[in-house]
């Protein structure tokens, strides 16, 4: 889990999610003011692993760029 609390964290390239646990799910979660802040461009999350959920991101997102998601596992934005 990446709990950014209130701070901002700057994705400048992608992220790459592997979660073969059924009991654990990896987190990006923020509390206001915090943020996942995106630099200009495209980024893409690639998720995959065995469990049916491979990333969760409940952070707000904000900036110029844009996301894809790549790979055969889920990935929750909320």
């Amino acid at each position: 889990m990446l709990a950014l609390g209130a701070g901002v964290l700057t994705l400048g390239s992608n992220i790459t999610a592997s979660n073969d646990s059924f009991s654990f799910t990896p987190t990006i979660s923020a509390t206001a003011p915090g943020l996942l802040s995106l630099t200009s461009g495209q980024h893409t999350i690639t998720a995959t692993g065995l469990a049916p959920l491979d990333l969760d991101i409940t952070a707000p997102i904000q900036g110029a760029g844009g996301l894809t998601k790549a790979g055969v596992g889920g990935l929750r934005l909320t």
